[in-house]
């Protein structure tokens, strides 16, 4: 079989050759001075939605298992059966 040190040597590559040199490090560009800031035009204020305030109830089905176990763990719902069986369960809530 192959020897478990064939990696080790190379054929042609004697222990006495120097290594090649290094090149000396690229310098480094000075960095450029920011630009003079404009100033950012002002955004309006979000509007409040009437339905933020109700709690939306999040789209199960795109949740993955895991996910839906965590959400019927913290609400003390059973965290067994397949995935659909899962989304029924946190809608029925």
């Amino acid at each position: 079989g192959a020897s478990k040190f064939a990696g080790l040597f190379r054929r042609g590559d004697s222990g006495d050759a120097k290594p090649a040199a290094k090149k000396p490090a690229a310098k480094k560009a000075a960095p450029k001075k920011p630009a003079a800031k404009k100033a950012a035009p002002k955004k309006p204020a979000p509007k409040k939605r009437a339905a933020a305030k109700k709690k939306a109830k999040p789209d199960y089905g795109v949740m993955t298992s895991a996910q839906l176990k965590a959400e019927l763990k913290k609400q003390g719902f059973p965290v067994s059966g397949r995935k659909a069986e899962l989304v029924k369960r946190l809608q029925k809530a």
